[in-house]
């Protein structure tokens, strides 16, 4: 949910069609394929628009040379269906249907609207033929390509599409040009993120394949069946089968991880190159029972890396072969090649390159020349609204380029006391798919310096300039996609290379720091669904003051979070999840807190802040959800690989050490002891008469009595004695720092907690006695088996005298 102050009916309907167009969006970025949800996405837009239909069309050109487009996507409600038939809207002959006008709209770049009084005679026809009342429609352009049209029409109303209904309109045709842009160009590198963990096989120890991932089927091109129970050995390469060979072995033999390169035989009996990270699979006992095999398919990466390099090369070429200012993607260098080179152009004194904003604001992104006349600082921080100062508005509508040879005998120019010096100006509009998105300014102190063809010459070179700086955006978002990609894929990586859950949590914050550029980054997770703290905290960098956020201070937004709700919050100065003590302490901030959701249910939660306030745009929002997701996928790996290797040390009845997991720990206690001179004694219990118990109530029966008895030496033991069941109905203990008197003195405490306490079962309460051995390190033991085994004797002896007593070595 979003933090909100309570807004007038108007624009909680505005914002009711923004956060359609939001979830809209997240659906199309979190699809496999963009094209999947998008009839979903277009029925949550047309309903929050109120239109009765929403359409996705997309152009081509025909044989006839004219412009064709083909409908990609259709919504409507079941009882209203298009009324024109499928034939039509599959190839609709723009110019044949006399639609030239709104073509030549929609190519500058603009949003159509209107009902059939408001267009020419054959516009009107068309919609009369629909029947459609209104319509909006918007073009989709990807890069600089007109893609197609996105649209929206009203049949049972004659309403008119609202200015804040078509603002709407062009935002979703830009962020469907976005999203179509990334999603087609980024195919490859989704390909291969898809890929790195999920070509997984499992062989056992004679390379028989037990199971295959579905990605692994898909990329070699078989049948589930077609590879259960086949040797693995078969779909190597005739070269690599030798080397895997002994690399399985080794790895079966002594269980350590190994990694190799080869290649893998597809369906089609072509060849996929893979980088494979072999890891032993241990059965209950920590034997090696198999292996498994996680592959990463190279061959794609390959190809790109191919594909990047010739893509450089051509760059390399164009740079030779154009301006020099198309010699590099990166957005600083090219404001700079354009200030650079725009004297060879047109001799100046002073340039400047201005932006227009979304807000219709135009700021100085870059100046060169204006330090001369002390006035640098002052041309960078001051903001123009475009329509206010007659030079910029004057190309902004004209789109052409403007020259005042002498500022002083223009009335409409604007000066401010810094720029008095200024006499003589020059201009032109950076022009982009129809629209003006910047200006190229050139200042002189020199009357008469600049003409009308110095500007037009300037509009040539403003011209590559714009598309200079298009593709230095869109490179640096292609970049930033990458990179976040690339941290995604860094997050999902570590919840195979850190077992340890709490490193795993502060590693992966660091990702999400970098992920987000956010000044702070919070994992949080619960013990359990009734438990309200958090056990495993992970917090990337300190706010204000170098001080961490003190997260115990967030309960209502960690509740809130933890009920499944995402909360974002623009400033935490003006919400009601932040305390006030707290929102003045942290200084100016946004915070973004999503649930942790795993196997249907919340695990914990993630928090984003931000230094000062905020507003995230749906990409950003889009990109948290995945980020969710992905942390989600780590940590609940990382979970289910810390309850494997519990089990694996963890008794079935008792739910204390097995024999195996005690005599791993219990091996460290003695070298512990060994080397700092410390006691260490242990214990050997065994319940006196067991076997009756099982043999007149059941093993069941018997079980529940282990578990009781267990529970009451866990009881009776501090948080450092290990306690085990060592077998049948023995236990061990180990006394770290007790000599063989504390160790009595325990066992002793211990068998009369064992004898006073009735034990129930469904054929009433049993009386149990348990007898006791109790050993020492010595010198004479040597280790860990000899310990146990002088316990075990003394344990003998006390059964021998009688039983429910104690005995020492």
């Amino acid at each position: 949910m979003t933090d909100r102050p309570t807004i007038p009916t108007a624009e909680r309907r505005r914002l009711s069609a923004l956060e359609a167009v939001n979830e809209a969006v997240q659906l199309l970025l979190r699809a496999a394929r963009w094209s999947d949800p998008l009839e979903e996405a277009m029925r949550r837009i047309a309903q929050a628009f109120g239109a009765d239909h929403a359409f996705l069309f997309q152009n081509f050109s025909a044989a006839d040379q004219n412009l064709h487009v083909t409908l990609r996507q259709a919504y409507h409600p079941p009882d209203l269906p298009l009324a024109l038939e499928p034939h039509v809207l599959n190839d609709l002959d723009l110019a044949e249907r006399g639609l030239t006008g709104w073509q030549a709209s929609l190519a500058s770049g603009k949003v159509v609207h209107g009902g059939p009084a408001d267009f020419a005679l054959a516009e009107a026809a068309f919609l009369q033929q629909a029947g459609i009342q209104a319509v909006a429609l918007a073009p989709i352009f990807t890069g600089e390509r007109w893609w197609g049209v996105f649209g929206l029409d009203r049949h049972t109303s004659a309403a008119a599409f609202s200015p804040h209904e078509l603002e709407l309109m062009q935002l979703i045709s830009a962020t469907l040009g976005l999203v179509i842009h990334w999603r087609e160009t980024e195919h490859r590198l989704r390909q291969i993120t898809s890929s790195l963990l999920d070509l997984v096989l499992q062989v056992d120890c004679e390379g028989i394949i037990h199971y295959a991932s579905p990605s692994s089927c898909a990329q070699l091109g078989y049948a589930p069946d077609e590879l259960q129970g086949r040797p693995v050995f078969e779909l190597l390469h005739p070269d690599d089968l030798l080397n895997f060979q002994a690399v399985l072995s080794e790895m079966l033999q002594n269980g350590a991880d190994r990694q190799l390169d080869h290649r893998l035989r597809a369906q089609t009996g072509d060849y996929l190159a893979v980088e494979t990270s072999l890891s032993a699979l241990l059965d209950q006992d920590g034997a090696v029972a198999g292996a498994v095999l996680a592959s990463r398919n190279l061959s794609t990466r390959l190809e790109t890396e191919r594909e990047l390099r010739e893509a450089r090369a051509l760059a390399e070429a164009l740079r030779d072969t154009t301006a020099a200012l198309t010699g590099t993607l990166k957005l600083d260098e090219v404001l700079s090649r354009i200030l650079d080179n725009v004297g060879r152009v047109v001799p100046s004194e002073c340039a400047n390159i201005m932006l227009i904003q979304p807000d219709g604001l135009a700021h100085i992104v870059r100046a060169v020349g204006y330090d001369r006349f002390g006035t640098t600082d002052y041309v960078m921080n001051v903001r123009y609204r475009v329509k206010e100062v007659a030079n910029l508005e004057k190309m902004l509508r004209t789109r052409a380029p403007m020259a005042i040879p002498d500022v002083r005998g223009e009335a409409s120019w604007i000066t401010s006391e810094p720029l008095t010096w200024i006499r003589s100006y020059a201009a032109a509009p950076l022009r982009l798919h129809g629209e003006v998105i910047g200006f190229l300014n050139l200042d002189s102190a020199t009357p008469n310096a600049y003409s009308l063809e110095h500007a037009e010459r300037l509009q040539a070179f403003a011209d590559q300039a714009a598309v200079a700086i298009q593709n230095a955006r869109l490179y640096e978002d292609a970049h930033e996609r990458a990179r976040q990609q690339d941290l995604l894929n860094q997050i999902t990586h570590l919840a195979l290379a850190t077992p340890d859950l709490n490193a795993m949590l502060t590693l992966v914050a660091q990702r999400l720091l970098q992920l987000f550029h956010a000044a702070n980054v919070h994992v949080v997770l619960w013990e359990s669904e009734n438990t309200p703290y958090m056990v495993a905290t992970a917090a990337a960098a300190p706010l204000s003051g170098g001080q961490h956020l003190d997260l115990s201070t967030m309960e209502p937004a960690l509740e809130a979070v933890r009920r499944g709700e995402k909360l974002v919050i623009e400033d935490i100065r003006d919400s009601k999840w932040v305390p006030p003590p707290l929102a003045e302490w942290a200084g100016p901030a946004s915070l973004a807190a999503v649930p942790l959701a795993a196997d249907g249910r919340v695990i914990g939660g993630m928090m984003i802040s931000q230094p000062e306030p905020h507003r995230f745009a749906p990409t950003e929002l889009a990109l948290v959800d995945q980020a969710a997701s992905q942390v989600a996928l780590a940590v609940s790996k990382v979970l289910l690989l810390e309850k494997v290797r519990r089990s694996a040390i963890t008794d079935d009845v008792t739910g204390l050490y097995n024999r195996r997991g005690w005599n791993e720990l219990g091996r460290r206690e003695i070298k512990r002891a060994r080397r700092f001179h410390r006691p260490l004694s242990c214990i050997l219990m065994d319940l006196d008469h067991f076997k009756l118990i099982n043999d007149s109530y059941g093993h069941h029966t018997g079980d529940e009595v282990l578990k009781a008895v267990g529970q009451v030496l866990q009881q009776g033991l501090r948080e450092v004695d290990l306690l085990a069941r060592w077998g049948g109905d023995e236990y061990v203990i180990l006394l770290p720092e007790n000599d063989l008197e504390s160790g009595v003195a325990v066992a002793e405490r211990l068998r009369h907690a064992v004898s006073a306490n009735p034990y129930p079962t469904p054929y009433g309460d049993l009386a149990l006695t348990a007898s006791f051995g109790v050993a020492d390190l010595t010198p004479d033991l040597d280790d860990l088996v000899d310990l146990v085994d002088a316990a075990d004797r003394a344990m003998y002896v006390a059964k021998q005298s009688g039983r429910n007593r104690t005995a020492q070595r």
